[in-house]
């Protein structure tokens, strides 16, 4: 997959302003993770850190399947039944997925009301490379050898965070501070992918951090 296909919507900034008032009068974000415990655990944490009890922010694992595909069908099935929310996020990774791709390709297709966002948060291989980037920046490529390409990437982040671990509770409250350093982080290796034309390793996790840290502020 060539360049444009990957980072088209990347390079273009989201625009987090409020394009219609909701009639709830609060912005209301719902959020679809692939993982069943790590994401959605840190994404929980990381709302309630930020204080965002004005703001419906409901985080959804994945009990309904991991894959790409089921979490955007099942981000559009709640949408489908509550459509006053303003914001889809749909939080995923590519690893070893074979439905990537496509899915990517039905997002762009997607049917939502005028002025209601549809957003993929893709990380490559996975999750744990935004974990990794708050401790050091790093363009290392990550493929399937004896391992998945993110049990490869996990190895590496216990080298700098031992205490890792798949499903950990508090995991935010473990990395939060750092979190300045992995968004700029994830800036300067999304560009230098993008100059290689490449999506291995990239994570736009930064992009709903800094959403939901806007909506504390607002």
């Amino acid at each position: 997959m060539g360049t444009d296909n990957l980072f088209q919507k990347r390079k273009a900034k989201l625009k987090f302003e409020r394009k219609r008032a909701s009639k709830y009068g609060i912005e209301r974000i719902l959020i679809v993770c692939e993982g069943e415990k790590t994401e959605p655990y840190y994404l929980t944490e990381l709302y309630q850190s930020l204080g965002l009890t004005n703001t419906d922010v409901p985080v959804f694992g994945s009990e309904y399947g991991s894959d790409p595909g089921s979490i955007l069908d099942y981000a559009l099935e709640r949408y489908q039944r509550d459509q006053g929310i303003d914001w889809v996020y749909c939080v995923f990774d590519k690893d070893s997925h074979t439905t990537y791709d496509e899915t990517i390709g039905r997002a762009k297709n997607a049917k939502l009301a005028a002025g209601t966002n549809l957003v993929l948060i893709k990380s490559v291989p996975c999750f744990e490379y935004w974990v990794l980037l708050h401790f050091r920046e790093t363009t290392k490529p990550y493929g399937k050898e004896k391992r998945s390409p993110c049990e490869n990437l996990i190895n590496d982040l216990k080298i700098v965070f031992p205490d890792y671990s798949k499903g950990m509770r508090n995991l935010h409250a473990s990395i939060g501070e750092k979190t300045d350093f992995a968004i700029s982080n994830a800036k300067k290796t999304m560009k230098e992918a993008t100059k290689s034309d490449t999506d291995n390793p990239t994570t736009e996790m930064h992009l709903l951090v800094e959403h939901l840290r806007k909506l504390a502020k607002d």
